[in-house]
């Protein structure tokens, strides 16, 4: 994943077609994505898998519109104490997530009831999703996935009466920002290397 863009799942799914030699606009699904936690730590493993999750979700197709119908990571159900490399839960019941379930639970909550606005994967590396009273903006911020990496994200069209912005990474919120009513701002104090989501409410 680290400064190469060549093994996103957006990237595998194209090379498959090409092989393939299939042009129909077909639907991407996956039921076995996850971040193999081998050499790294479990907070290693869930800020990879964080970018790993929306590069799932956010397939596009031959027309660059979204076509991804069905993501499932590998395994929710798994120990990580039975899997070590891909358990996403210390508990069953009740089912106690590691920090990789976590961000799973993370994204759920935030984008429940939102839908996909804008997908742009291949270049910009960005997603943006709404629904009534709230958007989300999702920035790959890795070098080779996005053509703008860097410290500061700038939010355009930000929904008229928003109030504040809540920036979130791998590890849940890591920031509030009171606002105006300005359509535009510019988040500040970014790392590279991670996947954020910025929401509006």
């Amino acid at each position: 994943m680290k400064n190469r863009y060549d093994w996103s799942l957006q990237s595998q799914f194209e090379e498959v077609k090409r092989k393939a030699g299939i042009t129909a606009n077909v639907a991407f699904c996956t039921d076995e994505m996850n971040v193999k936690r081998r050499e790294i730590t479990e907070d290693q493993a869930a800020r990879d898998f964080l970018t790993a999750l929306w590069d799932a979700l956010g397939v596009v197709g031959n027309d660059g519109r979204r076509v991804t119908e069905f993501v499932l990571p590998w395994n929710i159900f798994n120990l990580h104490t039975k899997d070590e490399h891909y358990g996403l839960c210390s508990q069953l019941d009740p089912w106690k997530p590691v920090a990789r379930g976590k961000v799973l639970q993370l994204v759920c909550e935030l984008t429940k009831g939102m839908d996909f606005v804008d997908c742009d994967p291949k270049v910009r590396g960005e997603f943006v999703l709404q629904s009534p009273g709230k958007k989300l903006w999702v920035w790959q911020n890795r070098e080779a996935w996005t053509d703008h990496p860097g410290l500061t994200y700038t939010l355009r069209a930000i929904p008229a009466g928003a109030t504040e912005l809540s920036v979130y990474g791998w590890d849940g919120l890591r920031k509030t920002i009171r606002r105006g009513d300005k359509r535009t701002a510019q988040v500040e104090g970014l790392a590279p290397g991670e996947t954020y989501m910025i929401l509006a409410r």
